[in-house]
């Protein structure tokens, strides 16, 4: 059976997500943990985030763990989202994500090389999709080191993307309001 979990964001957005049963026995349950340094669990993300861990045999390694992918469904689309991954006892993987729209098609996959250390130095690889619309309803996360536990630290979400000119027109204004403070000063 499936391990599935439910949360909201701080946007109000359901967010559940789905992580396959293990095909190894003496697999531990998925598990959020800090990282730390000694007596923590170290990590190649930043010292103090929270990990959500698809679940490890414990062991020597290369420990084995809950089967790829890691989906993760939103209950109203987005525009973007993306998440930094890192896979257990693995120094170099490739890490991909697919999107997905609310009618199951999909939307675009994308694959990068990652690395895995306990470094606790923010380098764990971010992968993240864009889209011009809010059409993205689910992400399906995966690696090269399929039998091997998955990593994400906190997912980042946004419901709509700025236009371009909104964009350009805020940093105009703002550039102005700095230039006449500075006049103001001066003068």
């Amino acid at each position: 059976m499936p391990k599935s979990f439910s949360v909201t964001s701080e946007q109000g957005i359901g967010i559940n997500g789905n992580i396959p049963p293990a095909t190894t026995p003496g697999v531990t349950p998925p598990l959020l943990f800090q990282t730390l340094p000694s007596p923590g669990i170290p990590t190649n993300f930043a010292s103090g985030d929270f990990i959500l861990f698809t679940g490890l045999r414990p062991g020597p390694p290369p420990a084995l763990g809950n089967p790829d992918p890691l989906t993760i469904t939103c209950d109203r689309p987005v525009a973007a989202a993306g998440t930094q991954i890192a896979v257990d006892d693995t120094f170099l993987f490739t890490a991909s994500i697919s999107a997905f729209d609310s009618n199951n098609n999909l939307l675009g996959s994308f694959s990068t090389q990652g690395t895995s250390s306990l470094a606790l130095d923010n380098s764990a690889q971010f992968l993240g999709v864009r889209s011009d619309t809010a059409n993205i309803s689910r992400l399906v996360y995966s690696s090269s080191e399929g039998s091997r536990a998955l990593g994400i630290n906190s997912l980042s979400i946004a419901e709509a993307v700025p236009e371009p000119s909104n964009i350009a027109a805020l940093a105009v204004a703002g550039l102005g309001l700095f230039v006449f403070k500075i006049k103001k000063r001066l003068g």
